[in-house]
């Protein structure tokens, strides 16, 4: 229970059940197609076997990003590029154009995001062995609490102003639960530990 009682625990734990990060969008990708006039075949060239390679490609540039930044600093950064992503889309035209850039950038980042949560998840399990997968699987369930009630959001963001609106509420809400927990962390110095690799 030593790891209940941390700070860092409790600050990766708010990350985790909030929507930052849930990345909840990338699963309604399809459900705005018509809304932007994108046509089924550029709707499957820009998500599907497309897709799948640009999330890996978000996954691998996550992990130089976790490499370089602080574990939970991580996970706020991209999870505020993915809100930003979301709202920037809503600004834009309801063009094929918008709807391909807009979901790739999302679909990079979704990865980006994935790569971070699992490092923060790792890094506050950190290498016990005895319970460790036991507190790993307990902290990947939490996660998905949000991507659950951000899809209930998002669908009443489309149900009450349409495409823009789903998009409003993806983006806002995540990027307001970034600036709350960025000052959370900051406030909270006490850093996450980071394994060092045994010299020989």
């Amino acid at each position: 229970f030593a790891m209940v009682r941390e700070r860092r625990t409790h600050q990766a734990a708010m990350i985790f059940l909030s929507p930052l990060g849930a990345c909840a969008f990338a699963s309604l990708f399809t459900a705005l197609a018509n809304d932007y006039r994108a046509s089924p075949d550029f709707v499957t060239l820009v998500n599907g076997f497309g897709g799948g390679i640009v999330t890996a490609v978000g996954s691998i540039l996550g992990g130089l990003i976790c490499s370089r930044l602080e574990r939970r600093r991580a996970n706020i950064a991209v999870g505020a590029a993915c809100a930003l992503t979301a709202l920037a889309m809503m600004a834009g035209s309801l063009s094929p154009m918008t709807y391909a850039l807009g979901t790739t950038t999302y679909a990079l980042i979704t990865g980006m995001c994935y790569t971070a949560f699992t490092a923060l998840v790792l890094d506050v399990v950190g290498l016990d062995g005895g319970t460790g997968a036991t507190r790993f699987s307990i902290l990947n369930s939490a996660a998905n609490l949000p991507v659950s009630y951000m899809l209930w959001e998002d669908g009443q963001g489309y149900r009450l102003f349409g495409p823009r609106g789903m998009l409003g509420v993806d983006g806002g809400l995540a990027l307001v639960a970034a600036v709350i927990l960025y000052a959370l962390v900051r406030r909270g110095r006490a850093p996450v530990a980071v394994a060092a690799p045994e010299m020989g």
